[in-house]
């Protein structure tokens, strides 16, 4: 199985991912390039989710999914 299917296969069977779930889930390093070569052919979108992390500073990462009702059309 390629990492681009394990990464469909993952947000199908979970609704979404994160750049960390696909390192200590799949070992896949580089999601980023990956939702690239999956929006060719899927509609994924993202979203921007805000945490402080243990120092007290804000961060951001992004979290992908699948647009299911669009991509049935």
């Amino acid at each position: 199985m390629t990492q681009k299917q394990m990464i469909l296969k993952y947000m199908k069977e979970n609704g979404s991912i994160t750049t960390l779930e696909a390192f200590v889930k799949l070992y896949v390093c580089d999601l980023q390039k990956i939702i690239q070569l999956l929006k060719k052919d899927h509609n994924i979108k993202d979203e921007w989710i805000h945490k402080i992390n243990i120092y007290g500073k804000p961060i951001k990462y992004k979290k992908y999914y699948l647009d299911e009702e669009q991509n049935e059309r």
